[in-house]
């Protein structure tokens, strides 16, 4: 017997992400960009933060530089 393990992408800081977003029926989902904001698993956009499960990413679609992600974030929170 043969046991395969799949292993897990690892996502970077400034990756933008296609993920599945439910709308607010909780019924119904549609796939939208996203950005990682940190490299240790959380996945959240500057505008509207929140929480995603790593199984609702389709996948990497580009990146963005890190200074226009941190200056993004210092507005969004008023840092």
């Amino acid at each position: 017997m043969t046991t395969t393990t799949q292993s897990r992408p690892n996502y970077e800081r400034a990756e933008i992400i296609l993920a599945l977003f439910p709308h607010s029926d909780l019924r119904t989902a549609k796939t939208r960009p996203a950005l990682i904001v940190q490299a240790d698993d959380l996945q959240v956009m500057t505008d509207n933060l929140a929480t995603i499960a790593e199984v609702a990413i389709d996948r990497v679609i580009g990146t963005l530089p890190m200074k226009d992600v941190d200056k993004a974030l210092r507005h969004t929170l008023g840092l």
